[in-house]
C-alpha cells in the first residue's frame, strides 16, 4: 500500500501542513514530504495533475497515483 505524500509550497508560510503531520504521527500512518519549489507546484497545477483546482498554499494530500 502506498504511503501518503503531503504536497505544499511552504514559503512564505511555513507550517501550513503541521496539523496533517500531527494527525499522521498520532495514527502511526507513514507519509513523505517531498520538497517542492514554486515552479514544481505551478507545473503540477497547470498540467491538471491536481484536477485543475487552483491550489497554491493549502496542503494537498496524495496517495498512490491519484490526487
Amino acid at each position: 500500500m502506498a504511503s501518503w505524500e503531503i504536497l505544499y509550497y511552504n514559503a512564505p508560510f511555513a507550517g501550513r501542513a503541521e496539523f496533517i503531520r500531527l494527525i499522521f504521527e498520532e495514527a502511526g500512518e507513514p507519509y513523505t514530504e517531498p520538497i517542492k519549489t514554486y515552479e514544481e507546484i505551478r507545473e503540477t497545477i497547470m498540467n491538471n495533475k491536481i484536477g485543475g483546482f487552483p491550489v497554491m498554499y493549502p496542503p494537498v494530500l496524495k496517495r498512490g497515483q491519484c490526487y
